[in-house]
Parts: C-alpha cells; sequence; structure tokens
C-alpha cells in the first residue's frame, strides 16, 4: 500500500510541475509575442529563449518559427538559423513558401547559410 502511495505522490509530482512549466512556458510566449509587436526583437527572442528553456529547449512550431523571425529582427542571425534549422530537421516545418517570402527573414538571405537551408 506504501507503495502505491508513494507512486501516486511522485506522479502527481511530476504532473504538478509539468503543468508549471506549461504554463511558464505559455506566459513567456504570449510576453514574446507581444513585443515582437512593439519591435523589441531582441527582448522578444529572449522571452521565447526564456519560454523554450522550460521544456529543455523543446517548442511548438510557431513559436520556434516566430523566434526565429525575432534573432533575426534582432541581427542575431546564428540563432535565427538555429531555430530554423531545428525547425526544418528536427520538427520537419515545411511552410517552404512562406519562409521564401517572410520580411522578417530577409536578412538572413545574404548569409551564405541560406541557401544550404532553403
Amino acid at each position: 500500500m506504501k507503495s502505491i502511495l508513494l507512486a501516486l505522490s511522485l506522479l502527481s509530482t511530476f504532473y504538478s510541475f509539468s503543468q508549471d512549466n506549461m504554463t511558464a512556458y505559455k506566459k513567456h510566449v504570449k510576453t514574446a509575442d507581444s513585443l515582437y509587436s512593439t519591435k523589441h526583437f531582441a527582448e522578444s527572442a529572449e522571452q521565447y529563449h526564456k519560454a523554450f528553456s522550460y521544456l529543455a529547449g523543446k517548442a511548438y512550431p510557431n513559436d520556434r518559427y516566430n523566434a526565429a523571425c525575432s534573432y533575426s529582427l534582432a541581427n542575431e542571425v546564428d540563432s535565427a538559423f538555429k531555430h530554423l534549422n531545428s525547425l526544418a530537421f528536427r520538427q520537419d516545418y515545411s511552410n517552404y513558401n512562406h519562409i521564401m517570402v517572410d520580411p522578417d527573414l530577409n536578412n538572413l538571405k545574404e548569409d551564405k547559410r541560406w541557401n544550404e537551408f532553403v
């Protein structure tokens, strides 16, 4: 009986911890979106970074794409490519047409990594 109670207690703690992490993730993504819309791109990128840390570096594809855009507009090209590559190779993001015309990514197109990426 003690084993069952211990297992339930651990499961409850894990579930609570996961919910807390997801809540924090969503809070930081919402802040990142707000900062992006007011053209505070570096701060937006930082909020995405914080959000992803709550899920051990994982992210929903749209959030990862938006992070890439924020990093790009903040002229943090290496980080922008890191997130785009993660989308393309780990999350199978395939909205190629949008990537090609999104003005948020224009400054990346001058980088030699752009051709490798597309």
